[in-house]
Protein backbone atom coordinates (compact mmCIF):
# COMPACT_ATOMS: atom_id res chain seq x y z
CA UNK A 1 0.00 0.00 0.00
CA UNK A 2 2.95 2.32 1.21
CA UNK A 3 4.53 1.97 -2.41
CA UNK A 4 1.69 2.68 -4.19
CA UNK A 5 1.11 5.98 -2.49
CA UNK A 6 4.46 6.75 -3.44
CA UNK A 7 4.42 5.69 -6.82
CA UNK A 8 1.33 8.12 -7.26
CA UNK A 9 3.08 10.48 -5.58
CA UNK A 10 6.17 10.92 -8.00
CA UNK A 11 3.82 10.20 -11.05
CA UNK A 12 1.50 13.39 -9.50
CA UNK A 13 4.81 15.55 -9.17
CA UNK A 14 6.13 14.61 -12.38
CA UNK A 15 2.98 16.25 -14.15
CA UNK A 16 2.76 19.17 -11.83
CA UNK A 17 6.82 19.96 -13.27
CA UNK A 18 5.63 19.35 -16.96
CA UNK A 19 2.83 21.39 -16.13
CA UNK A 20 4.73 24.38 -14.84
CA UNK A 21 6.75 24.57 -17.87
CA UNK A 22 3.82 24.49 -20.23
CA UNK A 23 2.71 27.75 -18.22
CA UNK A 24 6.45 29.08 -19.69
CA UNK A 25 7.71 30.64 -16.66
CA UNK A 26 11.02 28.90 -16.98
CA UNK A 27 13.24 27.66 -20.14
CA UNK A 28 15.53 24.78 -19.89
CA UNK A 29 19.06 24.94 -19.22
CA UNK A 30 20.44 28.68 -18.06
CA UNK A 31 17.85 30.26 -20.92
CA UNK A 32 16.04 31.88 -18.35
CA UNK A 33 16.81 34.67 -15.79
CA UNK A 34 18.00 32.88 -12.97
CA UNK A 35 15.69 35.09 -10.58
CA UNK A 36 13.18 33.73 -12.24
CA UNK A 37 14.11 30.12 -11.61
CA UNK A 38 14.98 30.88 -8.06
CA UNK A 39 11.38 33.36 -6.97
CA UNK A 40 9.79 29.73 -9.37
CA UNK A 41 11.68 27.62 -6.86
CA UNK A 42 10.39 29.84 -3.93
CA UNK A 43 6.72 29.89 -4.91
CA UNK A 44 6.84 26.23 -5.79
CA UNK A 45 8.12 25.01 -2.21
CA UNK A 46 5.18 26.36 -0.86
CA UNK A 47 2.41 24.16 -2.35
CA UNK A 48 5.05 20.92 -2.79
CA UNK A 49 8.81 20.80 -1.94
CA UNK A 50 9.33 17.48 -3.75
CA UNK A 51 8.35 19.90 -7.13
CA UNK A 52 10.95 22.09 -6.48
CA UNK A 53 13.67 19.28 -6.16
CA UNK A 54 12.42 17.58 -9.22
CA UNK A 55 12.40 21.05 -11.11
CA UNK A 56 16.31 21.52 -9.52
CA UNK A 57 17.75 17.92 -10.60
CA UNK A 58 15.94 18.05 -14.26
CA UNK A 59 16.94 22.32 -14.67
CA UNK A 60 20.09 22.71 -12.75
CA UNK A 61 21.62 19.34 -11.77
CA UNK A 62 20.79 17.09 -15.11
CA UNK A 63 20.38 20.14 -17.55
CA UNK A 64 22.87 21.79 -16.35
CA UNK A 65 25.39 19.58 -16.97
CA UNK A 66 24.71 18.90 -20.44
CA UNK A 67 24.72 22.81 -20.50
CA UNK A 68 28.30 23.28 -19.07
CA UNK A 69 29.96 19.87 -20.23
CA UNK A 70 28.29 18.83 -23.16
CA UNK A 71 28.90 19.68 -26.68
CA UNK A 72 27.14 22.13 -28.65
CA UNK A 73 25.99 18.71 -30.36
CA UNK A 74 24.72 18.16 -27.05
CA UNK A 75 22.59 20.77 -26.52
CA UNK A 76 21.40 20.50 -29.81
CA UNK A 77 20.27 16.76 -29.76
CA UNK A 78 18.96 16.95 -25.93
CA UNK A 79 17.47 20.42 -24.85
CA UNK A 80 14.29 20.60 -26.33
CA UNK A 81 13.61 17.23 -24.98
CA UNK A 82 14.83 18.20 -21.38
CA UNK A 83 13.17 21.35 -21.18
CA UNK A 84 9.48 19.70 -21.94
CA UNK A 85 10.52 16.80 -19.80
CA UNK A 86 10.51 14.14 -22.25
CA UNK A 87 14.16 13.39 -21.23
CA UNK A 88 13.66 13.11 -17.46
CA UNK A 89 17.02 13.08 -16.25
CA UNK A 90 18.80 12.22 -12.50
CA UNK A 91 21.81 13.11 -11.19
CA UNK A 92 23.83 10.63 -9.03
CA UNK A 93 26.84 12.41 -7.24
CA UNK A 94 26.48 11.60 -3.95
CA UNK A 95 28.51 8.66 -2.28
CA UNK A 96 27.26 6.82 0.61
CA UNK A 97 31.07 7.36 2.58
CA UNK A 98 31.58 10.66 0.92
CA UNK A 99 27.86 12.79 0.64
CA UNK A 100 28.59 15.26 -2.19
CA UNK A 101 32.30 16.07 -1.17
CA UNK A 102 33.11 15.95 -4.86
CA UNK A 103 36.76 15.51 -4.22
CA UNK A 104 37.03 12.22 -2.41
CA UNK A 105 34.29 10.31 -4.61
CA UNK A 106 35.55 7.12 -5.77
CA UNK A 107 33.73 5.56 -8.37
CA UNK A 108 35.00 6.22 -11.60
CA UNK A 109 33.07 5.99 -15.54
CA UNK A 110 35.97 4.92 -18.18
CA UNK A 111 34.98 5.06 -21.72
CA UNK A 112 36.06 1.57 -23.21
CA UNK A 113 36.79 2.62 -26.59
CA UNK A 114 36.69 -1.07 -28.18
CA UNK A 115 33.48 -1.28 -27.39
CA UNK A 116 31.78 1.95 -26.92
CA UNK A 117 30.36 1.25 -23.48
CA UNK A 118 30.87 2.93 -20.65
CA UNK A 119 32.52 1.06 -17.78
CA UNK A 120 31.38 2.05 -13.94
CA UNK A 121 34.12 1.04 -11.27
CA UNK A 122 33.06 1.36 -7.47
CA UNK A 123 35.36 -0.11 -5.77
CA UNK A 124 33.70 -0.47 -1.92
CA UNK A 125 30.10 -0.25 -0.05
CA UNK A 126 31.03 3.20 0.39
CA UNK A 127 31.69 4.17 -3.25
CA UNK A 128 27.91 3.13 -3.92
CA UNK A 129 25.51 5.99 -5.14
CA UNK A 130 22.96 7.69 -2.82
CA UNK A 131 20.52 10.27 -2.61
CA UNK A 132 20.59 10.03 -6.38
CA UNK A 133 17.82 12.79 -7.54
CA UNK A 134 15.24 11.57 -9.99
CA UNK A 135 15.91 8.37 -10.23
CA UNK A 136 13.90 6.41 -8.55
CA UNK A 137 11.03 7.46 -11.47
CA UNK A 138 12.04 9.39 -14.12
CA UNK A 139 15.97 8.84 -14.74
CA UNK A 140 16.59 5.98 -17.22
CA UNK A 141 20.35 5.18 -18.52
Amino acid sequence: MLACCFAMFRSSSLTMAVSTLALGFLSCCGVAPPTRYFYLAECLSLVDLSLTVKSGVQYSLWGGSVLNLGTEAHRRAYFDDIGSFKLPGCFAMTELKHGSNVAALQTEAVLDVLTDEWVINTPDEGAIKWWIGNAAEDGRA
